[in-house]
């Protein structure tokens, strides 16, 4: 058919930068609407990213493409659409949002003034259409990762070289299920899955205090526990309002 391609350069990449071609078409046809055409590639290899290319004067009607090896097949994978992330600077709230064929996710995210906390919730329109492990480890040395279910919490603490000591938890608060496995939160069946993220050390800019001050964990553990007892769309109302009262006390009419 007229809108049927004929002619494409598959490539592959590691960087999205400098591409290598791997298989290369001109003057293809297909048998009929609805047929498949399979190229086999001489040389393959393994890539980060893929590009194909389509070369057509007029538009062209593709119906799908599938990427196949030895016990792979890209038609069984989930397809990624409308992916989207944004910064909304006059409301301080980060947002990606993104669609499979199990339905829409969206991501929000923003750091709390007023609860002292990074607040960060998960939504899918599929009721309980997500499944996920979280993990918390630490970067340092002798702070073993704790994570407790019955509580909905996932934390470490511990004291470096210099004697500095540092605490971090996060809260989780879902409608799905909350299991531990192997020292992470394991969280089915889920709708909507929210965290709240606390971390602190004992630093203090103070010379006469030895440079150490309040202890981070009962700290850490106190601003949680308060902030947990809130709504998350409230947590999420009042940052708005603190953002916005700072973003929007000047406008200009163009």
């Amino acid at each position: 058919a007229a809108k049927d391609p004929s002619a494409w350069t598959f490539s592959g990449s590691n960087d999205a930068l400098t591409w290598t071609e791997l298989d290369t078409a001109s003057g293809a046809s297909f048998p009929g609407r609805g047929a498949e055409l399979v190229r086999n590639l001489g040389s393959p290899a393994q890539f980060a990213y893929y590009r194909l290319t389509f070369e057509a004067d007029a538009g062209i009607e593709v119906g799908g493409i599938a990427l196949l090896a030895p016990g792979y097949s890209t038609r069984s994978q989930s397809i990624v659409v409308d992916y989207r992330r944004a910064l909304d600077l006059p409301t301080g709230v980060h947002t990606t949002h993104f669609a499979t064929s199990n339905g829409t996710v969206l991501r929000e995210s923003f750091a709390s003034r007023d609860a002292d906390v990074i607040a960060l919730r998960y939504t899918t329109d599929r009721p309980g259409g997500m499944t996920t492990t979280l993990r918390f480890t630490s970067a340092q040395d002798n702070a073993p990762t704790v994570a407790d279910a019955a509580k909905g919490r996932i934390s470490f603490a511990g004291t470096m070289a210099n004697k500095l000591s540092h605490a971090a938890a996060i809260d989780v608060d879902t409608d799905g299920t909350i299991t531990e496995s192997g020292g992470a939160l394991v969280i089915t069946g889920a709708t909507r899955i929210a965290l709240l993220l606390d971390a602190r050390t004992d630093y203090k800019l103070s010379a006469a205090d030895g440079w150490r001050g309040e202890a981070p964990k009962p700290r850490v553990e106190t601003t949680l526990q308060a902030a947990s007892a809130v709504d998350f769309a409230k947590l999420r109302s009042d940052h708005i309002a603190r953002v916005g009262s700072i973003m929007n006390r000047v406008s200009v009419d163009w």
